[in-house]
This record gives structure tokens, sequence and C-alpha cells, in this order.
């Protein structure tokens, strides 16, 4: 007896692009092979910073922390006042991968984790000690995976708040008007990250 409710999709098996990703994700953690490095370690991390799985106050402040850190390692001499400081942190926010590249949160914070080039995963191709038999039937079973993926994201919004914080000391090193004694406020270092 056959089933009506088989979905093709060329090249893939799942239903979805998040389903492969899913499949892929959780074999790869339950596997006995060595997935930690490389690509399918990259989409297992891709997974678990989904809309579905992540915090987003804390995408949110990784995200601002890889754009200013990367803002930060550009600009080489640091003098500062305070109309620059504002527009230090809009040009930060614009470094952020996901705006300047249009990436989607779950590429670009995967990029910043995983120190890569930043650019879009894809689902396919799959590895070949996860591919089916083509005579293998595929059916769909949605809410497979359910209760299968956990994700705790913790640090990201204290670090973006120290970083911050830090960067604003900079700025206002021998800021007051009221200074008698001329201060000099660059900082030039090279900072590797």
């Amino acid at each position: 007896m056959k089933r009506k409710n088989k979905k093709n999709i060329t090249g893939m098996r799942a239903h979805s692009e998040l389903a492969e990703f899913l499949y892929q994700s959780i074999r790869s953690g339950m596997s006995r092979s060595n997935y930690l490095f490389g690509e399918v370690f990259a989409k297992r991390v891709r997974t678990h910073l989904n809309k579905r799985y992540r915090n987003e106050a804390e995408i949110e402040a990784l995200l601002k922390l890889q754009g200013g850190l990367k803002l930060l390692t550009k600009i080489g001499r640091f003098t500062q006042t305070k109309g620059q400081a504002r527009a230090f942190w809009h040009q930060a926010e614009q470094e952020r991968y996901d705006k300047k590249r249009g990436l989607t949160k779950e590429d670009a914070a995967t990029a910043f984790l995983l120190d890569r080039q930043p650019r879009k995963i894809s689902a396919l191709p799959r590895p070949t000690e996860m591919e089916a038999k083509p005579t293998t039937p595929y059916y769909a079973r949605r809410g497979s995976s359910r209760g299968k993926v956990l994700t705790q994201m913790k640090g990201a919004v204290q670090t973006n708040k120290a970083f911050t914080d830090f960067v604003n000391a900079l700025i206002r090193l021998g800021g007051s008007t009221k200074d008698k004694v001329r201060i000099k406020r660059t900082i030039t270092q090279s900072m590797k990250l």
C-alpha cells in the first residue's frame, strides 16, 4: 500500500530546509563519527541559532558585539569626540554581518562564532554517511524532532555590555570641557582578535 502524501523535493529528502538541518544536526550529534569540525558542525551551530531555538536578546547582543569588534580592528587610531562616538556606534551597527552582507541572523552568528568567512550555509549536500539508499521511500514525519534539540545561550548580553562600557570609557578619556590640562585622547595599537 502506497502513501499518497509523499513529497519529492529534488536533492533533499526532508520536507523543508529546516527539517534537513535538524536531521543532519541530530544525526551528527548522535553519531560516533567525528563531526566536530567542518561543514556539518557549522550546520549544527546554525540549527541551534534558528529562530525556533535561539534567545533573541543573546543573538542580538552577539551580533552587536561582532559589529563593534569588526570596526575596532579597522580603525587603528582611536580619537573620539561625542559626535564621533555616535557615528562610531552607528558604523559598528552597519558592520554587522547580517546588515552588511545581507545574511540571516543564523548565518551571521555562525560565521562570527566559528571565525569563518560570512556566507550563507546551505542544508545540501548531505554528508555521504547520512545519505539514504536511492531505493528507500521517504515519508515526511512532521514533528519527529520535537524535544530533541535544546539550545542555551548565555553571556553575550553581559559581554556586549562590558564591551560597550569599555569603548565608552575610551571615548570619555579626558572628555570634560573644564580640563585644565590638555589631554590628547589617542590610543594607537593594533588589535588582533
